[in-house]
């Protein structure tokens, strides 16, 4: 009988907590004046042999705090769940910077007011400025920065080898080929088995792109400029400098 009057108590709570009567503010004192007469004379509330008050209030706290436990599990869990989909939102748009960057939209020197727009255009890009307005930003920022440091210190590297290759080797136009420079960089190092490995790092390593890759697109650009300038000059013939086009002087 006490089980049955047990069972029959708490499911008056569960049609209080239904009709949200009760909730995780709810105290005893607030739930017993919030009865109406007759619902005091509710057979599930009316004081017996088989239940009394204290009964009751250890009931009525028992399942109150069950059910603020299980708020805090769901809070928990939809805490959990937007963390993962924010950290999924970065890690979409970490891969789109990557993405642009392999595609050569981006370079280590790239601006935001100057990539903003195209960046906007992706569809991962707006979850991320729902979530943080400042965070596409912020994220661009860092992985330029981040990738320019990287490019910087191995640029040094690159420029210093580079001025010690052939006449020959180092002429950098339209026709060079990439692979054309890493053998010739190779080719210079071979003799240095710690700068070779250091070179050899630098080509295969993605950060997101090739350091020695944007070397060598460097040094092309600067090619195609020097011989669109000497193309529109105005000098006389015998004037015209003797110098290789693209010799990499560093």
């Amino acid at each position: 009988m006490k089980r049955e009057a047990e069972e029959n108590f708490i499911s008056l709570l569960k049609e209080y907590q239904k009709e949200g009567r009760i909730s995780v503010k709810s105290t005893w004192h607030s739930f017993h004046a919030s009865l109406t007469e007759l619902e005091r004379t509710d057979a599930r509330l009316v004081l017996s042999e088989q239940m009394d008050e204290a009964d009751q209030q250890h009931l009525f706290a028992d399942y109150m705090s069950d059910i603020r436990q299980a708020e805090e599990d769901e809070k928990r869990r939809s805490h959990e769940e937007r963390r993962k989909a924010e950290r999924i939102q970065r890690e979409n748009y970490r891969k789109l910077l990557v993405r642009f960057a392999e595609e050569s939209k981006l370079t280590p020197s790239s601006l935001w007011r100057d990539s903003q727009s195209l960046l906007n255009q992706d569809p991962c890009s707006a979850p991320l400025s729902q979530q943080d307005p400042q965070a596409p930003r912020e994220m661009f920022q860092r992985f330029v920065d981040d990738w320019n440091s990287a490019y910087l210190g191995d640029r040094r590297t690159l420029s210093q080898l580079a001025a010690y290759l052939p006449k020959k080797s180092a002429f950098v136009n339209d026709e060079t080929t990439y692979e054309d420079f890493i053998e010739a960089l190779l080719g210079v190092s071979s003799n240095d088995d710690e700068l070779n490995m250091e070179i050899r790092r630098i080509v295969d390593e993605r950060s997101p792109v090739s350091s020695a890759k944007l070397y060598f697109d460097e040094l092309k650009n600067r090619a195609k400029l020097a011989a669109t300038a000497r193309r529109g000059s105005s000098r006389r013939p015998d004037e015209e400098s003797s110098e290789d086009e693209g010799e990499i002087d560093e």
